[in-house]
């Protein structure tokens, strides 16, 4: 029997998400690191709501969204009811792209699971 097919990161900030305090979402030795490479997890890795309070209280939309895709997430969700916001975190990863802090290869769709 297959197991699921897609994964979501949680928000949630507890006591010690990671030793640097980064929530897990953002971690890019837990969603790449342990989730891709120590789990072998080849399904699609989705982002809790990234307008949520647990979020929205330390990050602003787009530097969530950034953080998100650098730490390896497949599907990020911008849940905000601002339209405007949204584009502004989609434009704020399409220049960490153009700028090459962030590789193409993460942000071209590939084939999982």
């Amino acid at each position: 029997m297959r197991g699921p097919e897609r994964r979501r990161g949680d928000h949630r900030v507890g006591r010690r998400p990671t030793a640097s305090g980064t929530p897990a979402l953002f971690s890019r030795a837990v969603v790449t690191g342990l989730l891709r490479e120590r789990l072998k997890f080849e399904g699609v890795i989705v982002t809790d709501g990234l307008g949520m309070g647990g979020i929205t209280t330390l990050y602003g939309l787009p530097d969530a969204s950034v953080a998100a895709v650098r730490a390896g997430n497949d599907l990020v969700l911008l849940n905000s009811a601002d339209a405007g916001y949204q584009a502004s975190a989609i434009e704020a990863v399409k220049q960490q792209v153009r700028s090459g802090a962030i590789s193409m290869d993460q942000v071209q769709p590939q084939r999982r699971g």
